[in-house]
């Protein structure tokens, strides 16, 4: 019972003791060579987390690990890495006992030897179609190839449209200004801003075109499923002869 309390008083004395022994920040290190040989200058730590500390150097900013420290500095940052651990090691623990319980509940939804019970109905075997009818899907197809096609082909249309039309509203608005770079007039090129509306109503176009194209592609689709799924026709039946 007295080592237990000795243990206790212990283990309480030295949590006081290491959440004492922060680091106030920001600490200016001046000339900071690590272990893995980096050497920044200029250095001032100004944060720090669980795995390392933040350094403000004459380069800009870098991240140094608490193991990749000096000597000095890894004594004054001793506690922050000793709970970066502690935290490390319990995220690794969350981590461990959430895939177990994955893995439980894996084996509740599939039991042991790989049987799983209700398997699903295989899925139905599509229509065998006729001639005539295949021959209406492949020219729906072919019509479908042409439809994307012509997407394609006024979407680049209209993105060339509306990128010149942009060049244009630019090189139509004239400013004057004076030797000391300040505007003293302003105006417009309507020649140059009339091209530029011409190629806006060229890229209008195009988009209806778009438009237009996608609402036939989405109907065409559709009866090409249809036309897959349609069942052939029962043979006619001949006449008996008398």
């Amino acid at each position: 019972m007295k080592r237990a309390l000795l243990l206790l008083a212990t283990a309480l004395t030295t949590s006081a003791a290491l959440a004492a022994d922060h680091v106030p920040l920001p600490l200016v290190v001046g000339h900071l060579a690590t272990r893995d040989g980096k050497v920044y200058e200029g250095a001032t730590i100004i944060g720090e987390d669980e795995v390392g500390v933040k350094v403000q150097h004459d380069g800009g900013t870098a991240r140094v690990l608490y193991s990749k420290l000096p000597d000095d500095l890894a004594k004054k940052f001793a506690v922050s890495a000793a709970e970066g651990k502690t935290q490390q090691e319990e995220n690794e623990k969350k981590q461990k006992e959430a895939a177990e319980a994955q893995r439980e509940r894996e084996k509740e939804v599939k039991p042991q030897g790989g049987y799983i019970p209700n398997p699903p109905a295989p899925p139905a075997a599509a229509p065998v179609l006729d001639a005539e009818t295949q021959a209406k899907i492949a020219a729906l197809q072919a019509y479908l190839a042409k439809l994307k096609k012509g997407v394609q082909e006024s979407t680049a249309a209209s993105q060339k449209a509306t990128k010149r039309a942009q060049e244009l509203r630019a090189r139509a608005e004239i400013n004057v200004v004076d030797a000391t770079g300040h505007t003293v007039a302003s105006g417009t090129n309507g020649s140059v801003l009339a091209k530029a509306e011409f190629q806006e109503n060229q890229a209008a176009k195009e988009q209806a075109k778009i438009a237009e194209a996608q609402g036939l592609i989405a109907q065409t689709e559709a009866k090409i499923v249809q036309l897959k799924n349609t069942p052939p026709a029962p043979p006619a039946l001949k006449p008996k002869a008398n």
